[in-house]
């Protein structure tokens, strides 16, 4: 897994987060959509880096809904971004596949 970008300026993990998140809703108004967040809390990432999970959602070109889970956290001089878009239709059959993706993951 690759970091989300350079060193970051911060190790403050919601720091971090609101930059990245900031970023996805700009890009998302830039198509005329909005994101809403629905879901903010303290958890594990990867079971075993203390991070932030977000959910939330926008409607895509005000047609198809979906579903954005992100889960941020910090190790020793990077900052990670794990994210799924998902159209809300079919998030509980892509669910299970997303979960065994990230179950296989190592981070390095």
């Amino acid at each position: 897994m690759q970091p989300a970008g350079p060193p970051p300026i911060t190790d403050d993990v919601d720091g971090f987060s609101r930059v990245l998140i900031n970023a996805m809703t700009k890009s998302i108004r830039a198509s005329g959509d909005v994101y809403t967040e629905t879901h903010r809390r303290r958890r594990s990432c990867f079971k075993a880096y203390p991070g932030l999970e977000v959910e939330g959602s926008f409607v895509a070109q005000r047609v198809t809904k979906m579903n954005v889970r992100m889960c941020f956290f910090m190790a020793p001089d990077r900052g990670f971004e794990l994210k799924s878009i998902v159209p809300a239709s079919h998030e509980i059959a892509e669910r299970p596949l997303i979960e065994s993706i990230l179950e296989a993951t190592e981070v390095k």
